[in-house]
């Protein structure tokens, strides 16, 4: 595989980690892992050509270094770096840039019966697209073939020089453009032994053109030379100072080139060049500087505000086009009289964009960089605020890259519960949450979730009659979803005075975001409202909730389909919770697609995880193995470590299902080295589920007990109901084959108690299977029938737990008459699921 990094916009050689990371499709997954080992370990074993093209503006000590130990750490992994400047390392082959290949004085192609649009030399082919770029109408005729020839062979078919020359069309017909170059072909040599071919040359242009310049104009041109990703002539005005009619004459002459979308840039080379003369004038490239950051900061606070209106979708496309140059600004502010602005003006909206966009990386990277500061600075009161805000936008994101706020699954991985804890403590002695606005929400949040549900709830309901004291309507209905949200989630107490509070703040938060029509949050608080509808056991309530944020999102100008995406996973589930398997398996489907689309490779095969294990249960096992194997064959391209680890583990399950044990048990091993390297509770829970599952299978019961009892350890300090469930009906399983019913009862009314928790039918009916062994050993083989047929004809049971019921029946069945149990099987059918729970959860 080869792989083409554009190094050009980054200002931080620490970026080129996380840009190596975003073309690789190589997500952040663990906080026990720095992204340096977690790119090396991702390359690790495969084989691969990275291109690393504009090198030289980000060569340090680090980023040698991280070539080294890539090169060192990946046996078949090669580098090929175009630079101005060799990297100087061990095993370096240099490969001077040959020029395109150009016609010669004889060649056929000046013969003027030659057709130009079979013109075959790639020099040629390219001055003409590059021509085309600025005027459309151009091309290699028979009358300027000759001409265009000439400056190709004169330029030594350099493809920068040959784009540059070309550009000039615009404004100067070819024969000029090579009686320039003609002139100035001796100063184009330079005898500079530092520098490469290709810069010699071009340097010389550029000094060349620069002379003709007024000094103004190389003023406004060095001004420029700041934005590394294109500007829009509101910041040229801004921060160079340019007018109009200068924006035009710079256009025009081609030292910038205006774009498609309305904005402008400078090559890349241009750039380089202006930027290098700025950084000379000490003081005018601070004044730069300084304009630079005050306008951006002005900027995004303004951006900030639309956003909590109607300006979502403008503001999303236009920080798209900014993010780098924002990341300039942000790294500029990084001093002691800029960072305050920065975190109040800057911060906001780029955390919000991040979270939406996926910028985690990018986010931490300039987060971190501020910290340092700050460390430096001491801890008076402006300081104190800043480390509070930093750490809270830390803290909003799972290690993997996940924002918490954004997670369709709770606690799957480690969050920076330090930083948490600093920014509330810090907040507790110095500040109010009201104070912070849409951070000290978001703080409470993420304290209530991870730490402290009563604290922060109650902090946050002070913080929500200061807003409505103060008349801050945005900020009140922030504050009220994110109050809901907290008492939604997994593992807080129900009930219906609970709900009705909960569906009075969604409610009041809704109508607030519709009137400001702010509809991303609209969406979320309509998320929130399917999400309370479906923990009421309202399922197709909650459907319409979703679709209806789902809609939403994606009716948005900007197409909000990450978040989208998440929530047609909820939809998804909910089919699934109805027995509507097929438009289930439809959503997955569509998840998949959408992210691989888009590029985020991760994404789709968990999408395609989770139909492979859902028709693992409820569907084809056969189309469940090929789902399975496209996902390996995915991951081993270009996953990491741990999903690839996940993904053994279900082929190992369905290898168990399919009752191939010997197959099902290498597979768990597979991923058993990778969860423990991970340190993945979760993983290593399910690793030994796998495990407890085989040895009961084979009457194994000592092993059985081991596995069940070391996947509840792991459940346990992971927080993970669902598995906890599962492993306790494992332990009661095998105290059931073993008579030790006492035991078993036990086991399994804890199983019940965790899987009502968790709300899930499959997990509670694979439990019932169990409970319908238990009552018939117990003799109460009235109930084992009604539950066991319950069960069997439940459309959400997965088919090895159908399997157990029908073998649950068929011993009861023996003890009775068939009339008797015909009797008790039609009652079982017409048993409510969720109140035959309660129901033998209470006793009765």
């Amino acid at each position: 595989m080869v792989w083409f990094i554009q190094l050009a916009p980054l200002t931080d050689p620490n970026s080129i980690i996380s840009a190596i990371k975003k073309e690789l499709n190589i997500p952040t997954h663990t906080d026990k892992c720095e992204p340096r080992q977690q790119l090396l370990d991702a390359v690790q074993n495969r084989q691969m050509l990275l291109i690393l093209d504009n090198l030289e503006h980000l060569l340090d000590a680090a980023s040698i270094s991280l070539l080294t130990d890539l090169i060192n750490h990946a046996p078949n992994l090669k580098l090929l770096t175009t630079s101005r400047e060799r990297v100087n390392i061990q095993g370096e082959h240099l490969f001077p840039g040959e020029g395109l290949e150009t016609p010669g004085n004889e060649s056929p192609l000046s013969n003027s019966e030659a057709d130009p649009e079979q013109i075959a030399f790639s020099a040629l082919q390219l001055f003409e697209q590059s021509a085309r770029r600025v005027q459309s109408s151009f091309k290699i005729t028979q009358d300027n073939l000759l001409t265009v020839s000439q400056i190709c062979r004169h330029l030594q078919g350099m493809p920068l020089a040959i784009e540059l020359a070309a550009s000039w069309t615009e404004v100067l017909p070819v024969e000029e453009i090579n009686r320039e170059i003609k002139q100035n072909l001796d100063f184009l040599q330079s005898e500079l032994h530092d520098l490469p071919d290709r810069q010699r040359s071009l340097r010389a242009i550029f000094d060349s053109s620069w002379q003709k310049l007024t000094k103004p104009t190389r003023s406004t041109i060095k001004a420029l030379s700041v934005f590394r990703s294109g500007f829009s002539r509101q910041a040229a005005q801004a921060i160079a100072g340019i007018s109009m009619k200068t924006l035009l004459d710079l256009t025009n002459k081609s030292w910038i080139q205006a774009r498609a979308d309305g904005r402008y840039q400078i090559h890349e080379l241009l750039r380089q060049f202006a930027f290098e003369l700025l950084e000379c004038e000490t003081l005018t490239y601070a004044q730069v500087k300084d304009h630079y950051c005050m306008y951006y900061s002005n900027r995004l606070a303004s951006l900030w505000e639309s956003w909590k209106e109607s300006g979502q979708p403008k503001a999303l496309s236009e920080l798209e086009v900014e993010f780098e140059n924002i990341k300039s600004a942000w790294a500029w502010s990084i001093t002691d009289r800029g960072y305050e602005t920065a975190i109040h003006a800057i911060l906001p909206v780029i955390f919000a964009y991040s979270e939406i966009r996926g910028k985690f990386d990018e986010l931490m990277n300039m987060v971190g960089e501020m910290l340092k500061l700050l460390e430096r600075l001491g801890g008076d009161a402006k300081t104190t605020r800043a480390k509070i805000v930093l750490r809270t936008a830390q803290g909003a994101y799972y290690s993997d890259g996940g924002p918490i706020r954004e997670a369709v699954f709770e606690g799957l991985y480690p969050i920076n519960m330090e930083g948490i804890r600093e920014a509330w403590s810090l907040s507790k002695k110095s500040i109010e949450l009201h104070e912070l606005g849409f951070w000290g929400i978001l703080l409470a949040y993420i304290y209530g979730m991870v730490i402290d549900l009563n604290e922060a709830t109650q902090r946050l309901k002070n913080s929500i009659l200061h807003f409505q004291e103060k008349n801050d309507p945005w900020e009140l209905a922030t504050a009220k979803l994110h109050l809901a949200r907290l008492l939604l989630a997994p593992n807080q107490s129900e009930s219906q005075h609970m709900d009705e509070w909960i569906n009075q703040n969604l409610t009041e938060a809704l109508d607030i975001f519709s009137s400001l029509e702010d509809r991303i949050d609209t969406a979320h608080t309509l998320r929130q409202i399917g999400s309370l509808r479906m923990r009421q056991g309202k399922i197709e309530d909650a459907i319409k909730q979703w679709q209806a944020a789902h809609a939403s999102l994606l009716a948005l100008d900007v197409n909000e389909w990450s978040t989208a995406s998440n929530i047609e996973w909820q939809i998804g589930d909910a089919f699934l919770q109805l027995g509507q398997f097929e438009k289930a398996f439809e959503c997955f489907q569509d998840i998949a697609r959408i992210n691989l689309e888009h590029g985020y490779t991760q994404q789709a095969i968990a999408a395609l995880s989770k139909e492979s294990f859902e028709k693992a249960r409820h569907g084809d096992l056969i189309d469940a193995l090929r789902i399975r194997q496209k996902c390996l064959d995915l991951i081993r391209e270009a996953g990491p470590a741990y999903q690839v680890a996940w993904n053994e583990w279900e082929m190992g399950e369905l290898m168990r299902l399919t009752d191939k044990p010997e197959e099902a048990k290498v597979w768990f091993e597979h991923s058993r080295q990778t969860f423990e390297n991970y340190k993945d509770n979760v993983g290593l829970s399910f690793y030994w589920r796998g495990i407890g599952d085989l040895a009961l299978s084979m009457d194994d019961f000592e092993m059985a007990i081991q596995g069940f009892s070391k996947s509840m350890e792991f459940a346990s300090h992971a927080q993970h109901n669902w598995i906890s469930a599962y492993a306790l009906n494992g332990l009661g399983e095998a105290a059931l084959k073993q008579n030790d019913l006492r035991l078993a009862e036990k086991h399994l009314a804890n199983a019940l108690l965790l899987a009502r928790k968790v709300h899930d039918a499959g997990i509670v009916l694979t439990i019932l299977a169990s409970m319908a062994k238990l009552f018939f050993k117990q003799g109460n083989v009235e109930n084992a029938v009604e539950l066991g047929e319950l069960v069997h004809t439940h459309f959400a049971s997965w088919h090895n737990t159908k399997s157990q019921a029908l073998e649950a029946l068929s011993f009861v069945q023996k003890s009775m008459s068939p009339k008797k149990f015909n009797e008790l099987k039609k009652k079982g059918r017409s048993l409510d699921l969720w109140k035959t729970v309660d129901q033998i959860l209470a006793g009765d």
